[in-house]
């Protein structure tokens, strides 16, 4: 199961029809991989969505919510070999709108676990938008 990239109160869904057309790109969308990609992930649950949503909006902006990625990356989003090793994020709309990121979903590494001390997470960078149609 994927760990949660925004909190509940943010979220709404929106229609989805009427969007613009996206497809997802040749290659895995996780920075610096250049796998063919083998899953259509939907960043947000499922459960959280009420469905599989190609589209949700976060604080009032509608961003896409299915990437391509590779097997690889796809376990270490969703746990599946020695528990999540990476997470995806939502930066804040803030943050998007002073143009600190060049994306709308960002990619964490799992660091090292210290003896006594909580998993930290390294931004690894903005994972690739979708090609518009």
């Amino acid at each position: 199961m994927t760990l949660r990239a925004v909190e509940p109160v943010r979220l709404t869904i929106p229609k989805q029809e009427g969007w613009l057309e996206y497809d997802l790109p040749p290659l895995c969308q996780v920075p610096e991989c250049s796998r063919t990609w083998d899953h259509r992930h939907h960043i947000l649950r499922r459960s959280q969505t009420s469905g599989p949503k190609r589209w949700v909006t976060i604080d009032g902006l509608v961003v896409p919510n299915v990437m391509a990625i590779c097997e690889r990356h796809h376990d270490q989003v969703t746990g599946m070999v020695g528990g999540h090793q990476a997470k995806i994020r939502f930066p804040s709309v803030e943050a998007l709108r002073a143009g600190l990121y060049s994306a709308w979903w960002l990619w964490y590494a799992r660091l090292p676990q210290r003896a006594s001390q909580p998993h930290e997470w390294q931004l690894l960078g903005p994972i690739d938008r979708p090609v518009y149609l």
